[in-house]
């Protein structure tokens, strides 16, 4: 943030990517200025099976993480989920 200003920095979640790529993919062409792109054969090269949190491990790591995840929030002027 000290080299670029927050207007040329576009950040994508990774969850709204999974869950729907070509419109995040929309939305990083047209921050860029590009013509828009149809992407086909979008598929996850590393997607697996992975055992849930539990939720008290949920919410221990919500805890310790509460702050940093509110100051990128601030910083991004974005929420998270």
């Amino acid at each position: 943030m000290r080299s670029f200003p927050r207007s040329q920095l576009h950040i994508i979640q990774s969850e709204l990517f999974f869950d729907n790529s070509q419109t995040e993919l929309d939305k990083s062409v047209l921050f860029l200025g590009l013509d828009g792109l149809e992407f086909s054969k979008l598929r996850p090269l590393n997607d697996g099976y992975y055992t849930p949190l539990d939720t008290a491990g949920g919410k221990r790591l919500a805890r310790q993480y509460r702050q940093s995840n509110q100051d990128l929030e601030v910083l991004l002027e974005q929420r998270f989920n």
